[in-house]
């Protein structure tokens, strides 16, 4: 008891203060034990509340969590004011994580601002505010330049899909670009395709993507052209089979085009998939037949040029039929065949029609005549000026021949002069022959040099087709052939250009130098490039160099004969192939009958060769016996060059040398200097060139090496040798010491 007292005097006041509740409960029970004081009254009590004490601090004191969730909606409250002085309604990312203290959220704004968005790109999407710069954003920036993607480029790809900046580069970026590569697309293409369409990156592997391809691939696009396809419109990868891609292919179908043709279109012009079909090529196409294309015409019109689908085409087909009809003369229903002969004449401009005109009429034509030129070769209005005159001055000065073959065969200025019109007109002239224009170069080279071989020309050969056809190939191939699919049964004419339609490349606008269209300089007509007319000096466009008119029958024999003859060359080839190899196998097999005998007698050497290893075996291993006992006797003071030799040598002497004696002779035992047994060793001459002796020294005697010295050894120890070559031994207690 007096200890806890003393404690409780050791600390008058303890460590934590009571609470006033603690205090008035021990005042209260304090004056209730103890007795009245006398002549005082008791002291009311006053229950008047008291202040609260103040919390005391403490090291060790944590806040609450209520305290802590308040605090943590202080700060939330100022990054919102923040990011609405921005301009960002805080409210749509209520749901979303966001750095806990302004200044980092000032810091990614700064960095989403250094990759070129700005705060209206961020009003549009709030949620890049809530990715972070080290976890996300630096990751996937640096896979995107390691691709290639350029830095220019990168603000728009993140505009058109930033939720790229969301996603992970392992999980989600990665097994589409190796999907990309898989395609058959050049590493240094990705890059440009995700910048094109930055959407890709969203895509799952099994889904749109792969049955777009699919699809495209099963309709007849070749399967090395769906890289290229890609490439050049990566939005097919994104397009519904069901909803876009399929309705697309079966309306084209449904105006004649074979599907494989629709599959060759797509390979060369993959873009018109994006063309609506409800809004756009259906209404383009009413078009056509309601200004005078015929129905059974529209495939030809389409192959030749599909971007008609696409354009705004009724209000080019009125402005170009005003334009024909006030300038050349051509009529509503002569208009339409225009169109089906060349459909680009849609977007040829006002200036190029009237200056070709005009050069027409200076030449001598009349409207009319023009009109009716116009009509059977619609080219002729964006063909080279230039040109022209120089064809036409070779006509009218060489050729000598009238206005009138030329109304009926306009496409004589489609042909090149050098390489076909001055050659076919100096070859005909030679021979003294009168034909056609049409006769002379409506035909293929082949074709002409056989005309040329006969001396006179057949009545039915001038009965060659005049006009001039722009129809494309609508008959495509079928699964056996790779061009077209020719019916034996017709004998109807193939378009003049049967493997090349026209072409307009948006991509590729000007050139060498035709003025076509206002404000259209170049090889382009309205803004797209005539890809696929005329190649050569005669068009600024490309494959229109010599119309060819051919039956189909005709074209498959020739090309039923080109494959025979490539069948032959192959067949010659693996002949030769199987010839040399006869040839080898025949060399080789002399080779091997001569080498027969050398290989039986190199079997017959190895039992020699195997007897002589175990006998220099056997000899390695006396030669180790003896290094062996030599190691074991330390006394052992012969010298090496006492020892005979391993092989044995005839030494050659002189007569005058006369004859040493020998130290071994015969199967005597032999002893060394210090008494022991010496085996006999019959290996020849050792190597100081001495025989063995007769006989071993006895102790104390001096003995010659000379057959006839003798003598008593009372010298001094050890071995000496005399200046006539004598030998001195001198034998002591078995030990044998050198003396110098």
């Amino acid at each position: 008891m007096m200890k806890s007292l003393f404690l409780f005097s050791a600390h008058p006041k303890p460590p934590l203060p009571p609470s006033p509740h603690l205090r008035k409960l021990l005042r209260r029970s304090a004056s209730a034990s103890s007795p009245p004081r006398s002549g005082r009254s008791p002291r009311p009590v006053h229950s008047r509340p008291r202040p609260p004490s103040p919390r005391t601090s403490s090291l060790y004191a944590r806040p609450s969590l209520l305290d802590m969730e308040r605090g943590r909606a202080a700060r939330r409250a100022d990054v919102d004011a923040f990011l609405a002085s921005l301009g960002v309604d805080p409210g749509e990312l209520a749901g979303l994580e966001l750095p806990v203290t302004v200044d980092v959220m000032r810091e990614r704004v700064e960095f989403l601002h250094s990759l070129g968005l700005s705060n209206d790109d961020l009003v549009a999407y709030p949620l890049a505010l809530g990715c972070s710069v080290r976890k996300n954003m630096v990751p996937v920036l640096d896979y995107l330049g390691k691709l290639g993607v350029r830095q220019d480029s990168l603000p728009d790809l993140l505009r058109r899909y930033p939720q790229v900046l969301h996603a992970s580069v392992v999980v989600d970026l990665a097994p589409v670009v190796m999907y990309l590569q898989g395609m058959d697309i050049r590493p240094a293409d990705v890059p440009r395709v995700l910048e094109r369409y930055p959407e890709l990156l969203g895509f799952k592997l099994e889904g749109t993507m792969s049955t777009s391809v699919a699809y495209l691939v099963g309709i007849g696009v070749a399967r090395r052209q769906i890289g290229c396809v890609i490439t050049r419109f990566p939005e097919v990868l994104g397009m519904r089979v069901g909803k876009i891609i399929k309705p697309f292919v079966e309306y084209l179908e449904g105006i004649g085009l074979r599907r494989l043709a629709i599959a060759k279109i797509i390979e060369k012009k993959p873009y018109i998939l994006s063309f609506g079909l409800e809004d756009k090529v259906k209404p383009n196409i009413e078009s056509l037949l309601e200004f005078g294309a015929r129905k059974e015409a529209l495939a030809s019109i389409v192959a030749q040029y599909p971007d008609i689908l696409g354009i705004d085409l009724r209000d080019k087909l009125v402005t170009q039929q005003s334009l024909f009809e006030s300038s050349i003369l051509v009529s509503a229903e002569d208009f339409g065949r225009v169109i089906e002969r060349m459909p680009p004449a849609i977007s040829i401009g006002r200036a190029a029609v009237l200056k070709h005109v005009n050069f027409l009429t200076s030449c001598g034509f009349l409207l009319s005549q023009v009109s009716q030129m116009v009509i059977a070769c619609p080219q002729l209005l964006a063909l080279n000026m230039d040109i022209m005159k120089m064809s036409f001055e070779y006509f009218q000065n060489e050729m000598e021949r009238e206005l009138e073959e030329l109304v009926e065969f306009p496409a004589f200025f489609t042909y090149s002069l050098e390489s076909t019109v001055r050659p076919r007109h100096e070859i005909v002239a030679k021979k003294g022959f009168t034909c056609s224009l049409a006769w002379l170069l409506n035909c293929s080279d082949a074709k002409f040099d056989e005309r040329m071989k006969y001396d006179t020309i057949g009545i039915e050969e001038m009965e060659v087709d005049n006009s001039f056809d722009m129809k494309a190939s609508t008959e495509q191939v079928d699964d056996d052939e790779e061009h077209e699919d020719l019916d034996e049964d017709t004998d109807g004419f193939l378009a003049p250009f049967p493997d090349t339609a026209l072409e307009l490349d948006r991509d590729r606008v000007g050139g060498r130098g035709t003025d076509i269209g206002d404000g259209v300089s170049g090889d382009g007509v309205g803004g797209y490039s005539m890809s696929g007319l005329v190649s050569g000096s005669v068009f600024d466009l490309e494959n229109l160099e010599i119309p060819r008119f051919q039956t189909r029958q005709q074209v498959k024999t020739q090309r039923m004969e080109q494959q025979i003859a490539e069948l032959v060359k192959v067949m010659q080839t693996i002949q030769d192939q199987n010839a040399s190899i006869q040839g080898s196998v025949a060399a080789t097999s002399a080779a091997i009958e001569e080498m027969a005998p050398v290989v039986r007698e190199l079997a017959g050497w190895r039992p020699r060769v195997e007897g002589a290893v175990g006998e220099l075996r056997s000899e390695m291993g006396d030669l180790k016996a003896q290094v062996e006992r030599i190691s074991r006797n330390p006394v052992l003071t012969v010298r090496p060059t006492d020892l005979p030799g391993l092989l044995p040598t005839p030494v050659k002497r002189s007569a005058s040398e006369g004859i040493l004696p020998s130290l071994f002779k015969g199967e005597e035992e032999l002893h060394r200097p210090d008494g022991h047994c010496m085996p006999n060793i019959d290996r020849g001459v050792i190597g100081r060139g001495f025989t063995p002796i007769d006989q071993t020294p006895d102790k104390g005697t001096l003995f010659d090496l000379s057959p006839t010295s003798a003598a008593q050894f009372n010298g001094d120890k050890g071995i000496r040798l005399g200046k006539e070559g004598q030998l001195f031994y001198k034998v002591s207690n078995l030990k044998c010491k050198t003396v110098n």
